[in-house]
């Protein structure tokens, strides 16, 4: 039972780590940024935002990733919360990346007034690793999902016949 069951434990605490790790992130950059609303509009600005479009950002940024962080928590939409995550680390990077390119620097303003240092390797390598861990919660996940094998499932696999519904959830 064990050898079976051990590594399908072992993944399941990885996955709620990782969702763990990810919402206290995203609860801490979206609550920042909430408290420090001028700053996030000033920080967006300097990413190239446009002006029209700063405003909304500036409320909507923060809603993102505090929802993002809510539906990391719960099983049923945690699944949505990666999506999110790695969609706005991905757009983080993005963002970095451009900046960079254009030889600009911005203060990242990643946490609010908590921490805001200029957007460039350490940042990028930060959302790297954030980036990481919400893919290999995917990973993590689908090895989870495989299903065990019990005593019924494995007389049924090897006699050869196809199990039906009933049999594969003994």
């Amino acid at each position: 039972y064990w050898q079976i069951a051990y590594p399908v434990m072992v993944a399941g605490s990885f996955v709620l780590g990782i969702r763990v790790v990810l919402a206290v992130v995203f609860a801490l950059a979206g609550a920042a940024k909430v408290f420090d609303r001028p700053g996030t509009r000033r920080s967006l600005s300097e990413f190239g935002v446009p002006g029209s479009v700063v405003p909304i950002a500036a409320v909507l940024l923060p809603l993102l990733e505090l929802a993002t962080a809510v539906a990391l928590i719960p099983p049923g939409s945690a699944r949505w919360g990666g999506l999110a995550a790695l969609a706005l680390l991905l757009g983080f990077m993005g963002g970095i990346v451009n900046a960079n390119v254009r030889g600009r620097a911005p203060d990242c303003h990643c946490f609010g007034q908590l921490h805001s240092a200029p957007a460039g390797r350490q940042a990028l390598v930060r959302n790297g690793v954030l980036e990481t861990l919400s893919s290999s919660r995917y990973w993590a996940e689908r090895q989870k999902r495989q299903p065990t094998p019990g005593p019924v499932n494995r007389i049924i696999q090897a006699s050869g016949r196809p199990a039906t519904v009933q049999e594969m959830t003994q």
